[in-house]
């Protein structure tokens, strides 16, 4: 519609202020008309087109807006934004264009160089306007809308990538990405979540994690233009350094435990030196933390797996040995007083031997024990995302 107002208004222009005289001989004489004819004001608008357009497509806008392969987001956005709002005076324009055409039709002596300068200007720069701005919004379509690719991640080069340290580093993106959430996932279960956007693209990290590596496995990713876009196909990693046996998690029975069954809880492992032996104590609510009896050792290890042989005895006093299990034939003894019938970890202890140990409380009471560390000790008590397991997986008995 605009473009056949264009049209409509240089047509108009073109008739604008034309007038012809044709001259006779006379010979007769003639009695002179002294009568004086008063010229009515001109039409008017509230806007001054000229003004508009110098102020929007000249003045406003940055330097290197009309390079459009290359100018910004947001000036080539300002760019086009601009050329629409001085587009959107071209239906008053031609209501104004039009008075103007009859007026000086009726009153040629009225024309001036203003009104000259103004069908110049309609003529020549205003007429340029609709296709300009239909090449710049297109431009600005092609290079910021579509989906959005987030290319990789990148850590600073003396980040230390190691289980305590703190790290720094950033995405690399597309153009067109306006804003991500990526998140990261460790085989524990840890999630570290990156939100970034196209004008701060970096992170800082504390990595109070367990390490191993963290794989990407969901995020959303958005244009300019709002459109939000699913990715599951980005193939991104980064390896977490420790200096520790790592405990990835713990499989208990599905079903309640009965006084006197025999049962088995696999404690799964990523180990960086041979274990010796390994223990486990469950929270017990009435005394507030894991009580001997309601401990588990085991020296079976197989492979990543260190299998716990258990049996729930009915005498307290058979489960307040610390007897280190060897197998089905020689079970932990445990005991659990009614009152309480799913049980939480409390604590994680896996032995290599002399003081090389892995000893995890759970992050959730109120005291931790130390981790080695590459930037220094790491204390448990800040991990509360690194073991997740202890929070989700319980023994349910029924005592």
């Amino acid at each position: 519609m605009k473009k056949v107002l264009i049209l409509l208004l240089l047509l108009l222009v073109a008739c604008g202020g034309s007038s012809e005289e044709t001259v006779v001989e006379d010979t007769t004489t003639t009695v002179q008309d002294t009568t004086t004819t008063t010229i009515p004001p001109a039409p008017s608008v509230d806007f001054n087109i000229v003004e508009i357009y110098n102020t929007k497509l000249v003045l406003e806008l940055c330097s290197d807006a009309k390079e459009l392969d290359i100018t910004t987001e947001e000036c080539l956005r300002q760019y086009r934004d601009n050329l629409e709002l001085v587009f959107s005076y071209a239906e008053n324009l031609v209501a104004y264009i039009t008075e103007l055409n009859t007026y000086l039709d009726a009153y040629p002596s009225a024309m001036t160089e203003e009104y000259t300068k103004l069908f110049q200007f309609v003529n020549n720069e205003y007429q340029a306007v609709p296709e300009t701005y239909g090449i710049v919004a297109n431009k600005y379509v092609e290079r910021f809308g579509g989906v959005p690719i987030v290319n990789e991640i990148v850590f600073d080069a003396q980040s230390k990538i190691s289980a305590g340290c703190k790290v720094n580093g950033k995405f690399s993106i597309s153009e067109n990405l306006h804003s991500a959430s990526l998140k990261y996932k460790n085989d524990v279960g840890q999630i570290y979540t990156f939100n970034i956007r196209q004008k701060d693209t970096s992170f800082n990290l504390h990595l109070l994690t367990q390490g191993g590596v963290f794989k990407f496995y969901q995020g959303t990713v958005t244009n300019f233009f709002g459109e939000e876009y699913s990715i599951n196909s980005f193939n991104s990693e980064f390896f977490v350094n420790h200096l520790f046996n790592r405990a990835i998690s713990v499989e208990f029975p599905e079903n309640p435990i009965n006084v006197g069954e025999e049962f088995q809880v696999v404690l799964n492992i990523d180990p960086l030196r041979p274990v010796e032996f390994a223990q486990i104590g469950l929270f017990e609510q009435a005394t507030g933390w894991a009580q001997p009896y309601t401990g588990m050792h085991s020296s079976v290890v197989n492979g990543n797996q260190i299998i716990f042989n258990n049996v729930f005895t009915a005498d307290p006093k058979d489960a307040e040995s610390t007897f280190i299990s060897n197998g089905p034939s020689n079970p932990s003894k445990l005991f659990f007083y009614p009152g309480q019938n799913e049980y939480e970890i409390n604590f994680i202890n896996i032995n290599s031997g002399g003081r090389e140990s892995l000893d995890v409380i759970s992050p959730w009471r109120t005291m931790g024990l130390n981790l080695p560390g590459e930037c220094g000790p790491i204390d448990t008590l800040d991990m509360k995302d690194a073991f997740p397991f202890m929070k989700e997986s319980l023994l349910k008995v029924n005592p």
